[in-house]
């Protein structure tokens, strides 16, 4: 199972590189090394989430407590940050409070100062590394010797980086191509692009297309 360290150090590398095409080579050669049950969490700890985007649960809290690293403790991994984040927002009736409070202490305990760190940037949503959404959905497809068309198309679809990279990192452009809609899974918004004249766009309408009149205005808002 991959450490957390190994995250720490690729987030510090990323966050000293400037350059997009070597943030995304670092992200894609990170998950390619990863076991497939670390591809979907370091997926989404890289986003700077601690649960998918369609994900009910929340943690809230603000930060991990401070707390002295444990002499002696194994490791953190991956897995144990994921779990920490799941028992934290599962716990609900009498008590939850103290358990949520015992388990980030814990988990406080076992952590370096920079995995300390890592933990609450990615608790607050924002790891400060330059990577976006758009660079992992690219370090996807580059880690999976993917089509980039269709590891967008599968995200489109499912609506979550992390359940596209272990699909594209363990079945290829096979597993891709297959992702349809799903009932009550939401598409991603979807931008329109720029045509290159009538004939193209109508061509891939299939020949069947729906024109409306746009209007263009102003939205305002007046403070008094």
């Amino acid at each position: 199972m991959a450490t957390l360290a190994s995250l720490v150090d690729l987030s510090d590398r990323l966050a000293a590189t400037a350059g997009r095409l070597e943030k995304r080579r670092l992200v894609a050669e990170y998950l390619k090394m990863l076991a497939p049950e670390d591809v979907p969490i370091a997926t989404l700890f890289l986003t700077g989430r601690a649960f998918p985007p369609s994900d009910p649960r929340t943690l809230n809290v603000r930060s991990l407590p401070a707390a002295p690293s444990a002499p002696g403790e194994p490791p953190l991994t991956l897995v144990d940050v994921a779990m920490a984040f799941a028992e934290v927002a599962e716990a609900s009736g009498a008590g939850a409070r103290r358990a949520r409070e015992a388990r980030l202490a814990a988990l406080a305990a076992r952590a370096t100062p920079g995995e300390h760190a890592l933990v609450d940037r990615i608790i607050a949503g924002e790891l400060r590394t330059g990577v976006s959404d758009g660079l992992v959905l690219e370090s996807i497809a580059q880690a999976a010797g993917a089509d980039l068309a269709l590891v967008r198309r599968a995200a489109l679809f499912l609506g979550d980086l992390s359940a596209v990279a272990p699909l594209a990192l363990t079945g290829g452009a096979a597993a891709l191509a297959g992702v349809a809609p799903r009932l009550f899974v939401p598409l991603l918004p979807m931008l329109a692009e720029i045509g290159t004249g009538f004939e193209d766009v109508l061509s891939a309408h299939g020949g069947a297309s729906a024109l409306e009149y746009k209007y263009d205005g102003a939205r305002i808002q007046l403070h008094a």
